[in-house]
């Protein structure tokens, strides 16, 4: 009862900020200590993909929100008894910010969401069950999946290495302008 999850699609730059700033002032938001802003690609009833866009998606300096002083609920125990109606709220942003650096290896701002290849999993799988739930080893259709990554596999994770994308001067120079504030980047100028 003491957090909420956002499920959004932000349209545009500080909007999930506002959602949260605005659950936050409503009657239900009063009883809420923590709102977590997430993409529509998470599923908000899935605490490992929340936590895991947590992680891949905020930076503590910039996507964190501690309201201070706010009204908390009288049975909220982390409150100080001294002032028992004041407390500190978070708003966590780990939504894909619009105004992230343009990359044009990816094609977008943010790197696609992958996963591992349906071999890679399927060996993973295996391995899981010989050690969790003690079934036998299947050496047969593990060889088949070894033979894949070390073959197959592997020769597209050699191929993808070599042609990875290099950013050209110019790009770099662009780059260096939109990841650093303008103090900050005559700071870096100077250093060169």
């Amino acid at each position: 009862m003491a957090s909420a999850i956002i499920q959004m699609r932000p349209r545009y730059v500080g909007h999930s900020w506002n959602a949260g700033r605005t659950l936050m002032s409503s009657r239900v938001g009063s009883h809420l200590k923590t709102v977590i802003m997430v993409d529509d690609d998470i599923d908000p009833f899935d605490l490992g993909q929340v936590w895991w866009a947590i992680n891949t998606r905020v930076q503590g300096s910039r996507d964190i929100e501690v309201l201070r002083f706010s009204t908390e609920p009288r049975s909220d125990p982390s409150v100080p008894r001294q002032n028992a109606e004041f407390g500190d709220k978070i708003i966590i942003d780990a939504t894909k910010k619009l105004d992230y650096p343009y990359n044009p290896k990816y094609g977008s701002h943010w790197a696609p969401v992958c996963y591992p290849p349906e071999e890679i999993m399927e060996l993973v799988e295996l391995r899981w069950k010989n050690v969790i739930d003690g079934e036998a080893p299947e050496p047969e259709k593990e060889a088949e999946l070894r033979q894949f990554l070390d073959g197959e596999f592997e020769q597209y994770w050699r191929d993808w290495r070599t042609n990875a994308h290099v950013l050209s001067e110019e790009e770099q120079k662009a780059e260096l302008g939109r990841s650093f504030p303008i103090r900050e980047r005559s700071r870096y100028k100077k250093k060169k």
